[in-house]
């Protein structure tokens, strides 16, 4: 009898070890009846390379997930918002990522008005019953850009486009100058205001506009589109990439992109709405995560640049440093953060309405 009992065990352990689970079984279990999603999208969702990464990591998760998407773009107004909105509870969509943040207001209001809808608010500040936000820490990365920039700079003179003074950005335009000047205290950010996301004219004209009066030669941008790495192309000075990993248009002037892997995030909130498992919540990736990403790094990168990137992603591995630890002052001289005190997810999510040393907003 005993032998009998070994005997079943093994053939119970051989069958366990021949039949393997795949990775997304428990996704194929929970996406058998089609999920209706709408997509908000402020510019076109081809044109504009913040728009394409949600798209095309949106595409990538149709077939495994059994998804039906519907993407309304080139929304320019709250009414053109709403109307959205509206369309897609006509069309039976329960599920809705808003991709900019200026649709906040409109995504609160119809929180209220389609309380069977939920809502997912990119860059949000706030959260409610039905409605999560979600982001990455985009600042590690750009501290890590900003070294690279610091130490490729000749002129110490370094350019960023920025669209809107708004915390996402403010947060990273401090990360990126503080981590220009950790390996390089004389460098200078340079900022050139468009007042725009995805206005490629306005980009293109504040960049060159930086290269041509202020002598930057090193650049990069917070726009939704590509301008500032055409011009830099063109202009033969160094250029960060943002929104998309390939650098291949500029072989002459790329140093290395960082982008949002946005597939990572969607899978996971997809999944649990289809499990009736939403919860209203605050999602914020940090370098930790496979959400926010950088390309490989150009060989004409200083080594010393190189090394201290790795160091430094280290350090953040390790939840033994972040980029607003203390002291930090601000561009007036102001000590904004103690010695061995650090910012808190509250103050860089809301409250970051100031710039740090090395930086030129105006």
């Amino acid at each position: 009898m005993k032998k009998i009992y070994i005997a079943f065990v093994a053939v119970i352990l051989i069958l366990c070890a021949i039949i393997v689970i795949p990775d997304n079984f428990f996704d194929q279990i929970s996406s058998r009846q089609k999920t209706f999603i709408g997509v908000l999208m402020l510019g076109n969702r081809q044109e504009s390379a913040w728009n394409r990464s949600h798209l095309h990591a949106l595409e990538s998760l149709k077939g495994q997930m059994n998804l039906d998407i519907t993407y309304a773009d080139n929304i320019l107004t709250n009414e053109a918002c709403l109307d959205s909105i509206a369309s897609f509870m006509q069309r039976g969509i329960r599920l809705v990522f808003s991709t900019n943040i200026s649709f906040e207001n409109c995504v609160d209001n119809a929180e209220r008005t389609f309380p069977e809808m939920r809502f997912f608010q990119v860059s949000g500040t706030k959260t409610s019953a039905h409605k999560s936000i979600y982001f990455g820490r985009m600042y590690q990365m750009r501290y890590l850009a900003g070294i690279a920039a610091g130490r490729m700079t000749k002129t110490n003179n370094i350019g960023y486009v920025a669209s809107f003074p708004t915390n996402e950005v403010n947060r990273g335009i401090n990360a990126f100058a503080l981590g220009a000047r950790s390996i390089n205290p004389k460098a200078k950010i340079l900022i050139a205001w468009t007042s725009s996301w995805n206005d490629y004219r306005k980009e293109e004209s504040a960049a060159f506009s930086l290269i041509s009066k202020k002598k930057v030669d090193v650049i990069t941008s917070h726009e939704d589109n590509l301008a500032t790495l055409d011009v830099a192309e063109s202009n033969n000075i160094y250029c960060i990439g943002y929104n998309e990993p390939s650098l291949d248009k500029y072989p002459k002037s790329g140093l290395f992109s960082i982008y949002f892997n946005w597939a990572s995030f969607y899978r996971k909130a997809i999944a649990e709405f289809q499990q009736d498992r939403f919860i209203s919540a605050s999602y914020w990736y940090g370098i930790d995560s496979d959400v926010i990403k950088m390309s490989e790094p150009m060989k004409k990168i200083s080594p010393l640049a190189l090394e201290m990137i790795a160091q430094k992603r280290m350090a953040f591995l390790n939840g033994t440093w972040d980029v607003f630890y203390g002291p930090i002052k601000d561009d007036s001289g102001t000590l904004r953060v103690q010695k061995g005190e650090s910012l808190s997810d509250a103050q860089l999510s809301v409250e970051m309405d100031w710039f740090v040393e090395g930086v030129e907003s105006k």
